[in-house]
């Protein structure tokens, strides 16, 4: 009888909780969330009677249709009619009815009612709290059920989703929390009938429900240094947390959506953590995340003290897992990209008192393929150890899911291991000792590349080794990391110039080109004294064939004193100059078989110096040697050279001296020459200058001398005087091969209203194999000085000459300023000659400024030559000139000679002067040039040409024409139209086109035409089209610059990107020639790809058609090609070509079959 109560009672708090929940915002188990709409206060409703058998308790009754017009309703228990509010309770937005007495099972309720056809039931779910525990400060439980409204289904059944559960939250002693929610969902049918005189009446088919659950748990405990979590969720596949708990006071909206979200997802966590005392702490995470096909886990385990620690993690993403855009954590997009691939990752630190060893690895693991890791370092005070390891197995493939930064360098060593050791001690560029150790290596197999460097130094002195060498066999220098490209050819440049410190491209590129080469480099340095330093350093190459190239360098430099020594040698044998660094090769040169040895030294005293240099170079044949001598004083220099060239030594051009130095011991093979240099200024006023210059050649019996000198006068500030003499003879011991003499003496005068030039020269020449001329030139020349508006020039000049033309040469050139604005000259030269005709130039000018860069000029110029016609020239010109935004320039010129012909020329432009916005045109800009040439009033050349631009939008647009006059067949134009869309590499499509019309002289027209677009349909989709006709060809010597071949073809190309591996591509292009009659088809496909790192592979097929006149021939072409990359510059392909022709002249079929294979290499 209890328990009968119980239930009767839970059921009237139900409906009366129901009844009044009318805000509840929760959704239904199974259906969809709807909207709650009140009815109408004068709606009459649509009419319903329904039929519910008793179930034997109060509650469980709920009518087919919803929202019930208030007060519509009669209801009636075995034809005996109830009273509302006494009888039944109604909520009549859900349709839901509870009994004040239990129902038989025997009986039937029949209910009529009108329900509003324009509202809907509340399809939120009517949260209720059946019971509620409270344990005081510890929390409580509480017993929840959550009801949904009902839904008919298409055979008249009635269905009603519930859900019961339980709410905690627990604390449990001190320390402990426990919360969470379990809850268990039902979908049922309820016996929820039309009446049988009703319309709609059906008989619904009696079918069972569905059970799915929802249990969310955490357990938290922490207390006394030990911390323990323990996090559980499983939400069935058809539970909807928005549905069933979204309207359960006290969740968050968000956490109730994600649940939502991970509906057929089990969660399971587990984390410890304890104190140990002391600052030592020990935690252990675990999590596994499973849907209905795979999980992802991760593992971790981590122990921390002062002195000791240690670390342990684990990843693992099935590829079967789907469910990761349901996930709450950020991190899912990365392990989504990586699902498959497990990472590993273990790590400690161990505290050595001042210092700390710590290490760690890593891996990360694709079916049998990895990318492992070890690193390990040592500090102890001063002293720093560094170890380190990867291994990148040439089977992974999946780089591109990977969530490191350095993915793509990884995928470029992808087989190859590293491993190294770095030892330091102390910091360099103090005054403190130190030291640097580091070695590295980078292989595949047992072919790899080494490096290794030493540096050590202290106080003002520094000592550094370093070793590379990379093995014939390994093919994997250009796979490095660009910055490791960088480091390796600055470590080259750097050792011959310590001041560089950035490296071009050439320079990285040659950085990959060192296999088979083997390098060595020491360097030393110290300071000596209080402003003395010594430098030595030495340099050693060796390639695979035992070819070697040494060079060592000593310096020593002071204030005062400075020296340098330097050694090189390198074997005939060494074969490798090429693949040098550019500062190696810019230093040796092509120095092969050659050992050199030079030095040079400096001494300063006071304002005194002194220097000397010498060198010498020995080959297989003869050698040179050459050294210098300079001392500089104040108002003193002397410097001497000498050099000698052994008569066997053909190599002056494989010298690393500079190219005039080179061609200059070229010149003097088997020679021994000198030269001298003298300047002083030893008197106030008085320089001079001495250069002596003598060579011999003992195995030709020739001598050569030459001879200059010069000496400078200025008796005072207006005057200089000075004296020039060159002699140069070269002799055999019998006669004079080719002597020049010359001489001169100037004078130059400052008068104050005028500066005067003078001076008299001579010049004698001759010899064996030299013309003979003897000359003296008496010269002046006055250019007027401070005159106001009146500049003049008067310029003399008299030359006497036997075996060349004597000239009487006289000069005059008058300027006179009218005003600011206007300038007149006047000028004339006369030339009286013996030997060659007379000349007269007069010439005569007028010019005015219209405004600063804007001129106009009016000129005549009179020529007139001993037995030739008079020729006289008139010229009118504009300088370009800037108005209302436009700017014009023009030119004029007329020839004429005297009675003979007349010859103009003309030049117009018109040009905007700045852009402009036009209409719908913006940045628009034109220019109009006009240019003519006419002989006795006969046209001979006629150009008109006008250029138009503008952008519409983002796009450009131009016009163009160009129009000729082609004496005796008349004129000839093009007329251009071009357009260009949008550059903007994000667009999807770029298009550009150009047409051309030209007109010949003869009338006849061609379209000139060239069209290109290409669009990207997609990320791996992109098709590009181009079509010409009547392509033109340049010709400089034809009208209009070009010929037009009667051409044409039109292209279509789509290609397709498979992956990051393999591409497809079609093609389809057509090609044409008008006067051969001949068209040609072609059409094909090809499969391109990688097959591994620096191989490429090709599969294609290609139909080929071709008809001329009623002749056609066609040809079906299957192609297999493989090539790769044996190294930066030497490449290996592999062909095989298959063709089978048909529709050939005698009918017959052919079929060929072609292999071939090249091997490319650079020179």
């Amino acid at each position: 009888m209890r328990r009968v109560l119980w239930i009767g009672l839970l059921g009237l708090a139900a409906s009366s909780v129901v009844s009044q929940a009318q805000n509840a915002s929760a959704i239904s188990l199974y259906g969809d969330q709807g909207k709650s709409t009140a009815v109408a206060s004068n709606e009459v409703g649509v009419a319903s009677s329904d039929l519910l058998p008793g179930n034997g308790t109060r509650a469980g009754y709920t009518l087919r249709y919803a929202p019930i017009i208030p007060g519509s309703e009669s209801v009636y228990i075995d034809g005996r009619r109830l009273k509302r509010d006494a009888d039944y309770f109604l909520d009549r937005d859900s349709g839901t009815i509870a009994f004040a007495e239990p129902v038989r099972r025997s009986s039937s309720v029949t209910i009529h009612y009108r329900y509003s056809k324009n509202g809907q039931a509340t399809n939120g779910a009517k949260n209720l709290s059946l019971i509620a525990l409270s344990f005081g400060n510890s929390g409580g439980i509480s017993a929840l059920m959550a009801t949904t409204p009902t839904e008919q289904a298409a055979d008249g059944s009635v269905w009603q989703s519930q859900a019961f559960g339980l709410a905690q939250k627990l604390g449990i002693g001190q320390g402990a929390q426990w919360d969470g929610l379990f809850f268990m969902g039902s979908r049922r049918q309820l016996q929820a009938y039309a009446a049988p005189h009703e319309a709609d009446a059906k008989s619904p088919v009696q079918t069972g429900g569905s059970q799915e659950r929802f249990v969310s748990q955490k357990f938290a405990y922490d207390r006394g240094g030990l911390k323990l979590s323990v996090n559980y969720q499983d939400i069935g596949a058809g539970f909807s947390a928005a549905k069933m708990l979204g309207g359960q006071s006290g969740l968050d909206a968000a956490q109730v959506g994600q649940w939502d979200k991970e509906k057929g997802i089990r969660r399971f966590g587990l984390g410890f953590g304890m104190d140990l005392g002391h600052g030592a702490s020990l935690k252990q995470d675990f999590s596994r995340i499973t849907d209905s096909k795979g999980s992802i886990e991760t593992r971790s385990l981590q122990f921390d003290s002062k002195s000791l620690g240690f670390y342990w993690n684990d990843r693992r993403a099935d590829a079967s897992f789907a469910r990761f855009n349901d996930l709450a954590e950020q991190q899912r997009g990365d392990w989504a990209r990586e699902k498959g691939i497990s990472r590993t990752g273990m790590g400690g630190r161990i505290g050595l008192g001042a210092g700390e060893l710590k290490f760690d690895q890593s891996a990360i693991e694709e079916g049998g393929a990895s990318i492992s890791r070890q690193n390990l370092s040592l500090g102890l005070g001063q002293l720093k150890f560094s170890a380190f390891n990867q291994e990148i197995g040439k089977e992974f493939k999946r780089f591109d899911h990977l969530a490191e930064g350095e993915k793509g360098q990884w995928a470029r060593e992808k087989g190859l291991k590293r491993e190294g050791w770095n030892l330091g001690w102390g910091a360099e560029g103090g005054k403190a000792n130190f030291l640097s150790i580091n070695q590295s290596r980078i292989g595949q197999g047992e072919a790899g590349f080494e490096r290794q460097n030493f540096r050590i130094g202290g106080n003002g002195w520094t000592a550094s080794h370093m070793h590379r060498e990379a093995d014939s066999e390994f093919k994997r220098l250009n796979d490095l990391a660009p910055g490791e490209l960088n480091e390796l050819a600055l470590e080259v440049k750097s050792f011959y110039d310590p001041k560089a410190n950035a490296i071009n491209d050439q320079e990285r590129q040659q950085a990959a080109k060192e296999l088979g080469l083997s390098r060595d480099m020491q360097r030393f340095g110290a300071s000596l004294g209080k402003n003395g330093r010594v430098e030595w350093s030495r340099s050693a190459i060796k390639d695979a064939m035992g070819g070697d190239l040494q060079q060592d360098r000593l310096s020593y430099a002071s204030p005062n004193f400075a020296f340098n020594y330097l050694t090189r040698s390198i074997d005939q044998e060494f074969k490798r100059m090429g693949d040098l660094a550019p500062i190696e090769r810019a230093l040796f040169h092509n120095e092969r078989g050659i050992g050199r040895t030079q030095w040079d030294g400096t001494i300063q005293l006071g304002n005194a110096s002194l220097y000397a240099a010498q060198t010498d170079a020995d080959a297989a044949k003869g050698g040179f040697h050459r050294e210098s001598y300079k001392i500089a004083l104040p108002k003193f220099e002397a410097a001497f050279n000498r050099r000698s060239v052994d008569a066997e030594f053909a190599r002056s051009g494989d010298l690393a001296e500079q190219e005039g130095e080179r061609k200059l011991l070229g010149a003097l093979r088997g020679s021994n020459q000198q030269d001298l240099t003298i300047k002083t200024a030893l008197i106030a006023g008085i320089g001079a200058e001495l250069f002596h210059y003598g060579a011999s050649n003992a195995e030709q019996k020739t001598r050569t001398n030459r001879l200059r000198g010069g000496l400078t006068w200025n008796p005072d500030k207006l005057t200089q005087l000075s004296f020039n003499g060159d002699r140069f003879d070269e002799n055999d011991p019998e006669r004079p091969l080719l002597f020049d003499h010359y001489a001169k003496s100037a004078m130059e005068r400052n008068l104050g209203f005028g500066q005067l030039t003078a001076f008299t020269e001579s010049r004698e020449t001759g010899g064996a194999i030299g013309r003979p001329v003897e000359k003296k030139t008496d010269y002046y020349k006055f250019v007027s000085q401070n005159w106001r508006s009146l500049n003049l020039t008067v310029e003399s000049r008299d030359t006497k000459a036997e075996g060349d033309v004597s000239e009487d040469y006289d000069y005059l050139n008058a300027q006179y300023q009218i005003n600011k604005s206007a300038k007149v000259t006047m000028a004339e030269a006369r030339a009286m000659r013996e030997g060659a005709p007379d000349e007269i130039v007069r010439e005569s000018k007028i010019e005015w400024t219209l405004k600063p860069g804007s001129t106009v000029s009016f000129s005549e110029t009179r020529r007139l030559v001993e037995g030739q016609k008079g020729h006289r020239a008139l010229s009118a010109s504009l300088t370009q000139t800037a108005f209302a935004g436009l700017a014009f320039s023009g030119t004029y010129i007329e020839q004429r000679v005297d009675n003979q012909s007349v010859k103009s020329q003309s030049d117009f432009g018109l040009k905007t002067v700045k852009p402009i916005d036009f209409l719908f045109l913006n940045n628009a800009e034109f220019s109009f040039t006009f240019n003519s040439l006419a002989d006795k009033g006969a046209w001979h050349k006629e150009q008109k040409g006008f250029q138009f631009k503008a952008n519409w939008g983002t796009s450009l647009l131009e016009a163009n024409y160009a129009g000729v006059f082609v004496p005796g067949k008349g004129r000839a134009a093009d007329r251009t139209f071009k357009f260009a869309s949008n550059g903007d590499p994000k667009l999807p499509y770029h298009l550009s086109a150009s047409y051309k019309i030209r007109t010949m002289p003869d009338g006849a027209q061609h379209q000139i035409r060239n069209y290109h677009l290409d669009y990207k349909l997609n990320d791996r989709l992109t098709l590009v089209h181009d079509f010409v006709s009547y392509p033109e060809q340049a010709r400089g010597d034809v009208v209009l610059g070009s010929i037009v071949q009667a051409t044409g073809f039109s292209n279509w190309t789509l290609q397709s990107t498979i992956s990051s591996r393999l591409g497809l591509k079609g093609e389809y292009r057509t090609e044409w020639h008008d006067q051969q009659r001949k068209k040609t088809r072609k059409g094909g496909l090809s499969l391109v790809g990688k097959a591994f790192d620096q191989a490429n592979f090709e599969f294609g097929y290609r139909l080929e058609s071709e008809s001329i006149g009623a002749d056609k021939r066609t040809a079906h072409t299957f192609r297999v090609a493989f090539d790769h990359k044996l190294s930066a510059d030497k490449f290996i392909v592999l062909g095989l070509e298959s063709a089978f022709y048909e529709h050939r002249k005698d009918g017959s079929a052919r079929q060929n079959l072609r292999g071939s294979l090249e091997f490319k290499t650079l020179f």
